[in-house]
């Protein structure tokens, strides 16, 4: 059932953005990862997917040899829903499905899944002892297939800043040509729950549901109401999940009379970070899609005060603390900055930065009136990648869309709740995240001393580093991210690592956004001047070489001399303060 239904006189402004799915009312999937295009991605975060695929058919005549994939501009893959509506939107988008094609640099393609010709530099094809294989790879080997099938298909392959979604009604055609567009890579957390707390989910689910239908089909006897299961007495099958970890869970819910029926407001995920960051003694890692929570009239959570607080007890008793903020870089909203159609993206950046850096009572900004150096406690972090596209050096942002945090090794919250108003207060959207408190302890560092770490957590946290910092391709690199809070881990390896590789960025693609950029003026400059990756791809490909994993920092003096807040002349402006916050 639909709902809200988002009519007048009815709920306008608000949305269901939890995210669950739950099996048997035995097991419960929830997190940040929601059901539909352009979501699914893994720690490759691949820029290019234009597809490969040749049969090794004996009957091909014009099979090239095995080796290393470089990308030649070709027709993109047709629509395979209508083959009345493909003849004309083939002559619109000069797509093609015929199974030999002239491609644009002269030669022909073969009876193929994608029309990609070989050559020596994009490397498409997966090392079979690549760490980056998927089962689609290890499937085409078995099929006696060279190369790698499109990952992404039609609507999958996205860039949310460069085009919203269009014609959702044909699922396996192209909107952005992606012979010249890099996909958006998308990080994500989710975690999955079974017993008593996979019963706990499917009861909210049926809270939900029963509650809808009272409001929607409450005489429509082919709409049923839904009884939960009992908690008590549960047992579990472990062998239909593989890799539980025992653990103590919670459920945790942002929910009110209009989202789920209930008289009173339950903001648990919202009380669950406050009381999680006061108890936190160690450090606290943070992946959120959004970060806005100020000292200001129209923002009421207060998650950026406890984060005050717990650094000023640890300043003040000269205690090593620290917090680790990953952000996206942009919010994903179709346009761009500077242009007409840019002021989506604005309006959030302005209260991410409001409540960041800027305005007066931001978390930075308090902190800087407090001590000299602010980074030793905290620092903001983003992602981002490249690639080689039509044998040209390309990058782009990784969305970060987590709901995560993690404490001190011990304690874990992942749902669907970001940093804001919207998600926290529950009288707004609805949410569902679990708290997970480790019962089983391996052995770690803390600050350089032997530390009994959660073996849930840890290894979670340990996976994330590893991830960012380029640990999971390139597994030879000597770093050891057991301690997250020594000096040596803290400023000598992440820190040290996210700076050089953002001044790698900003020198070879001129990448928005940055340091270099303060104002509308410069914008325009520093878009005008030629980069590196362009005016010499060579030098720029061996500058590249020195990137490692897809850390960088936040860039808190980008745009910094301007006016972010949407104008009231704006679409955007006119709506209310609340919707964005």
């Amino acid at each position: 059932m639909r709902h809200p239904d988002h009519v007048p006189g009815g709920v306008l402004l608000w949305a269901h953005h939890e995210k669950c799915v739950v099996i048997d009312q035995d097991i419960a999937f929830l997190g940040g990862i929601d059901l539909c295009y352009g979501r699914w991605d893994d720690f490759s975060h691949r820029l290019v997917d234009v597809g490969s695929a040749l049969t090794s058919s004996p009957s091909r005549t014009q099979i090239p040899p095995p080796g290393p994939l470089s990308v030649k501009r070709s027709v993109s893959t047709p629509d395979l829903t209508d083959t009345n509506a493909n003849k004309k939107d083939n002559q619109q988008h000069n797509y093609s499905s015929k199974s030999k094609t002239k491609l644009i640099d002269g030669s022909e393609s073969y009876d193929e899944i994608d029309s990609v010709r070989v050559g020596q530099s994009n490397n498409l094809a997966v090392p079979k002892l690549s760490p980056c294989r998927t089962s689609v790879d290890v499937n085409l080997d078995k099929l006696g297939v060279q190369g790698m099938a499109k990952l992404w298909y039609g609507k999958d392959y996205t860039n949310f800043i460069a085009k919203d979604f269009v014609d959702l009604d044909r699922p396996f055609q192209d909107f952005i040509d992606r012979s010249t567009m890099p996909r958006m890579p998308w990080h994500d957390i989710g975690a999955v729950v079974c017993g008593v707390a996979a019963r706990d989910v499917a009861r909210h689910f049926i809270q939900r549901w029963n509650a809808t239908k009272l409001e929607k089909a409450k005489e429509n006897a082919g709409v049923p109401s839904l009884i939960p299961k009992s908690t008590r007495g549960v047992t579990f099958d472990k062998s239909r999940v593989f890799g539980l970890v025992n653990c103590d869970c919670q459920i945790l819910r942002s929910v009110s009379t209009w989202s789920a029926g209930i008289k009173h407001t339950e903001n648990s995920i919202y009380w669950a970070y406050l009381s999680a960051i006061r108890d936190a003694k160690h450090y606290i890692y943070i992946e959120n899609q959004f970060f806005i929570s100020c000292e200001d009239k129209d923002v009421y959570n207060r998650i950026a005060d406890a984060l005050f607080v717990r650094i000023m007890e640890a300043y003040r008793a000269r205690q090593t603390f620290r917090v680790y903020v990953v952000l996206p870089l942009l919010p994903a909203f179709e346009g761009e900055i500077g242009e007409t159609g840019g002021s989506s993206i604005l309006a959030i950046t302005h209260w991410n930065y409001k409540s960041i850096c800027r305005g007066g009572n931001s978390l930075l900004e308090r902190l800087q009136r407090e001590m000299d150096h602010p980074e030793d406690y905290i620092s903001f972090f983003g992602l981002r990648t490249h690639a080689e596209l039509n044998d040209q050096p390309v990058s782009e942002l990784v969305y970060v869309h987590c709901k995560l945090m993690i404490v001190d090794d011990n304690t874990v919250i992942i749902g669907s709740a970001n940093i804001n108003d919207r998600s926290m207060l529950g009288k707004r959207d609805s949410e569902l995240a679990v708290i997970v408190n480790d019962t089983q302890t391996v052995a770690g560092k803390m600050n350089g001393r032997d530390y009994k770490a959660g073996k849930y957590a840890s290894e979670l946290r340990k996976h994330l580093f590893r991830e960012h910092l380029g640990l999971v391709t390139q597994p030879d690199l000597d770093i050891d991210v057991t301690d997250p809070t020594s000096h040596k881990f803290y400023k000598e390896t992440w820190l040290k690592i996210a700076k050089i590789n953002t001044e790698i960025y900003d020198k070879v693609f001129h990448c928005i956004p940055s340091n270099h950029v303060t104002s509308f003026e410069d914008l325009k400059l520093y878009k005008a001047k030629e980069p590196l990756a362009t005016a010499q791809p060579e030098k720029a490909r061996q500058e590249m070489t020195r990137v490692q994993g897809y850390l960088v920092m936040l860039p808190l003096d980008f745009l910094s001399k301007e006016a972010l807040a949407p104008s009231i002349i704006t679409q955007e402006g006119m709506m209310p303060t609340k919707l964005w916050t």
